[in-house]
């Protein structure tokens, strides 16, 4: 099986990440293939999420 992995360093603190992460009504901000995002980050929750592609792909 293969894997990719990558890691970045965020000068924040975790809440203020989890913050931003959870934000779904300004995902379109920041995530241009995000198109929009619903929900409650909540264990056991669903959340709906739709996603545009690059060149219009599915």
């Amino acid at each position: 099986m293969r894997r990719i992995s990558s890691a970045v360093h965020i000068s924040a603190s975790a809440e203020q990440v989890w913050a931003v992460l959870t934000d779904f009504a300004r995902y379109h901000e920041w995530n241009p293939f995000l198109v929009e995002a619903a929900g409650q980050a909540v264990p056991g929750t669903r959340l709906t999420l739709r996603f545009r592609l690059p060149g219009g792909g599915r």
